[in-house]
This record gives structure tokens, sequence and C-alpha cells, in this order.
């Protein structure tokens, strides 16, 4: 017994195209322009860069802040 391998020919397809509406609808439909999502994804992006930079920057001052109290509190307890 032969078995036949069913490929889908140009024809075929194109006669699906013309009788079914949802099928015609979705190999017709125009694929989306995410031109747009992208600069807003590029501009988030780098604002979030920027947000993170300015945290950084606070979280750093924080630190030098503490540390330079802790040493003062270490140089009084030294000369005590």
């Amino acid at each position: 017994m032969k078995t036949c391998m069913r490929t889908i020919t140009k024809e075929y397809l194109s006669e699906q195209k013309k009788e079914s509406n949802p099928l015609s609808y979705i190999l017709n439909t125009p694929k989306p322009d995410f031109s747009q999502m992208h600069k807003e994804n590029l501009e988030f992006e780098e604002s979030m860069q920027k947000a993170q930079e300015e945290d950084r920057k606070k979280i750093l001052e924080v630190l030098q802040k503490w540390l330079l109290s802790f040493l003062f509190t270490i140089q009084i307890l030294i000369e005590i």
C-alpha cells in the first residue's frame, strides 16, 4: 500500500483564499508597524537608565555621608 503525503499547492491555497473568509482575512491583513512602539521603547529605556543613574548617585552620597560619620565616630572613640 502506497501512502501519499498531502501538500498544499498554490492552486489549493488560492481557492481557499477566495472561499474562506477567515483565512482570507488572516492572509490579507498587513503586517503591523512596530516603529512607533520601538521608538517609545527606546525612549523608555533611556529614561530608565537616567533614573537609575540618579538613584545610584543618591545612594553613593548617602553611603559617603554614613562612612564619614562612622569614621568620625571611631576617631572620637579612639581619642577617648
